[in-house]
């Protein structure tokens, strides 16, 4: 366990070596015994402060998520509050400052209160904000605090691993467009608010005269017969545009600002797209390319077919699989590793040793506690892709 001093300590030390060199130098015993006694004080803060923490934590110290969820959907600039608290179940109260949230890049964060004092016995209640930057699966993974001990010279750091999700769907599902986009394929309707046009069909539009090229099919005989004159039935059809979405996904276009990539935009454009030929009642389909075809998904109709969309923009433009990321499977294993450690700490052993498939064990093995469930990855070989899927149920930042 760590333990760091505070300003006031580090200066009652350095006053305390200043003293006692002063004394040795004087050879003066009182202002020796002084700059001594200074020192022991100091080192008998640090032991209480240490010997506290480990009682407080051992007796019952832990963050818990207020509520079951372990998930909330926002959209990128959406803000989100959770709620938690902190709980001691020690007979002595517990100081802590500079609280923080450890959280993925793609996710801003504060918390209040920073600092408190959580009661013998009880617990403190925290507010944490969460602003999302882009669209994913992104995680929250705890809290980090450093308590103080009793004389209050030191600080331990304590980190909880408690994660929770934070899924970031399009900002373009709350913003339709009016207008489509692109050129249009003609189809027979099958269901939804297809458009009606002139042609071929069931239903009579109207009935018009002869012109020449009409076929004597589509005449109305005994509508000529009182008129007079040839007329001919006109009639109509439903038509559905057939909308394929294509999306460059090629890694570069991830690079900008979190939120203002241009990928980041591409991504908005095209769930837009859905959804307003969606509502239309359109056909519509999805292809994501990048150095090979990420995903692709034929046209179709229905809110199903928008949610496997919406679905497969949030999954495949990411850069967890092995071809599309700057981390090669020893990165991965070191990466897990830091985010099992609280969870698991022997872990760090697994790694230090090279026994990676304990590891993937150990990772795998925790899933349950992961907030999202996703596919196994592309790796550079099965343990490889396993250590990915940890990280992306996890929600972990991925260059």
């Amino acid at each position: 366990m760590s333990i760091y001093p505070t300003r006031t300590a580090a200066h009652l030390a350095v006053a305390g070596v200043v003293v006692f060199g002063i004394g040795i130098a004087l050879r003066e015993a009182v202002v020796v015994a002084w700059g001594g006694a200074v020192l022991a004080a100091v080192a008998l803060a640090r032991a209480v402060t240490l010997v506290s923490v480990m009682r407080i934590r051992s007796a019952g110290f832990e963050m818990l998520w207020t509520g079951s969820a372990r998930v909330k959907k926002t959209r990128p600039g959406g803000v989100v509050t959770l709620l938690a608290e902190v709980r001691n179940r020690d007979t002595l109260a517990a100081r802590y400052d500079k609280l923080r949230v450890v959280a993925s890049p793609a996710l801003q964060t504060w918390v209040e209160p920073l600092a408190g004092e959580v009661p013998a016995t009880g617990s403190v209640k925290l507010q944490i904000h969460v602003r999302a930057l882009r669209v994913g699966y992104h995680g929250v993974y705890g809290l980090a605090l450093e308590v103080r001990g009793a004389p209050g010279l030191f600080e331990v750091p304590l980190t909880f691993a408690n994660p929770y999700g934070i899924e970031v769907l399009p900002r373009a599902l709350a913003r339709p467009l009016s207008s489509p986009h692109g050129g249009r394929s003609r189809t027979m309707a099958m269901a939804g608010r297809a458009g009606r046009q002139r042609g071929d069909g069931t239903d009579l539009h109207e009935l018009r005269e002869h012109l020449p090229g009409d076929s004597f099919r589509r005449i109305a005989w005994k509508a000529s017969a009182k008129r007079g004159r040839l007329v001919v039935k006109e009639f109509e059809r439903e038509e559905r545009d057939v909308v394929m979405l294509l999306l460059d996904c090629s890694v570069e276009l991830w690079s900008g600002p979190m939120g203002g990539a241009p990928l980041d935009r591409a991504i908005d454009l095209c769930a837009t797209l859905a959804v307003h030929h969606s509502g239309k009642g359109d056909l519509v389909g999805l292809s994501m390319v990048g150095a090979r075809e990420l995903c692709r998904l034929d046209p179709d109709c229905g809110r199903q077919q928008t949610s496997r969309i919406v679905a497969a923009l949030m999954e495949h433009a990411g850069v967890l699989d092995a071809d599309r990321c700057g981390w090669d499977d020893s990165d991965i294993a070191v990466q897990v590793t830091e985010h099992l450690r609280p969870l698991d700490p022997r872990a760090v052993s697994d790694l230090r040793h090279n026994r990676i498939d304990k590891l993937v064990e150990r990772a795998d093995g925790m899933l349950g506690h992961a907030p999202f469930t996703r596919p196994l990855p592309n790796g550079r070989n099965p343990s490889d892709a396993r250590l990915r899927r940890y990280a992306a149920c996890f929600g972990l930042h991925v260059p």
